[in-house]
């Protein structure tokens, strides 16, 4: 019999691991909701992995195989998969994200907007403090949510999971995207209540009960002085930087296995922090001695 971890060893982790709580929380098939999960840095195998990917590929699909690499432990379910990460709530994922982008590159997330077109159209840069983004904590027990319509009759349904999102992806007509969601999400209604009243009761329901991780920024052009405000998507902007260059990684390794003659499997086995301490001592080596 496979024995699951007891709780107090449940935060115990590697020096380069963190441990997290959910925003939300996964409930698990005996419905059981666990919300405690120990993430480990991106790694340069996870690095190539980004970097091999075709650009269409859908954000929500690649949220997907980073966090199954990258979480260790969630609660007490002995093993983390596609599978199981798919199940997860948009705001653990997201909220999970900008924590794997925070503990693999830093805190600091630089950003570029542009100017609206009523203004003078040019790019400006801001930068965002990852550890300071507003997180709606939402804690779940269960899968299935329910809205009171009266004494006798209630709406049952659930909250966007990242299989929504994997197979919403590509959709370019938002209110049909949405419309579909709904449709996904909600498990019954009673027999008076057409799916046309259900739905938006459904949608007000999910915003109030679903975790969030979301930012609306405002900012000054320098050019012209025009004030923007927008809405960010913060999975997406953190999935492009960790992506960065996919040159980076392979430059690593090229100088690491240069200098050391370690084989390429255990440079990728290294993370960003890692590798980039071992290049910055070569490089101090090399600016001492000249060679």
């Amino acid at each position: 019999m496979q024995s699951h971890p007891k709780p107090q060893e449940l935060l115990r982790t590697r020096p380069e691991e963190s441990a997290f709580v959910l925003p939300g929380g996964y409930v698990d098939e005996s419905g059981v909701a666990h919300r405690e999960v120990i993430l480990h840095p991106l790694t340069g195998h996870d690095q190539a992995y980004l970097a091999s990917l075709p650009p269409a590929t859908p954000s929500a699909a690649v949220v997907t195989q980073l966090l199954a690499r990258s979480i260790r432990r969630i609660g007490t379910v002995p093993s983390v998969d596609a599978a199981l990460v798919r199940r997860m709530l948009v705001g653990d994922r997201e909220f999970l994200i900008l924590k794997l982008r925070q503990m693999t590159k830093g805190s600091k997330l630089h950003v570029t907007l542009h100017c609206a077109p009523d203004g003078c159209g040019k790019d400006m840069g801001i930068s965002l403090a990852l550890d300071s983004i507003p997180i709606e904590e939402r804690a779940v027990e269960g899968r299935i949510f329910t809205h009171e319509l009266d004494a006798a009759d209630r709406i049952e349904f659930r909250l966007p999971t990242g299989e929504d999102q994997e197979e919403l992806a590509g959709r370019t007509d938002h209110a049909a995207a949405v419309s579909e969601l709904l449709t996904r999400c909600i498990v019954a209604v009673p027999p008076a209540l057409t799916f046309a009243e259900a739905a938006p009761l459904v949608e007000d329901a999910i915003e109030r009960s679903a975790p969030r991780v979301d930012l609306e920024v405002e900012a000054r052009c320098p050019e012209c002085g025009h004030v923007l405000t927008t809405a960010l998507d913060l999975a997406w902007l953190a999935l492009s930087d960790l992506a960065g260059d996919p040159g980076d990684i392979w430059h690593d390794v090229h100088v690491l296995a240069w200098n050391y003659h370690w084989p390429e499997s255990e440079i990728l086995a290294l993370t960003p922090k890692a590798r980039r301490r071992y290049i910055d001592l070569i490089t101090q080596e090399f600016e001492r001695t000249g060679s």
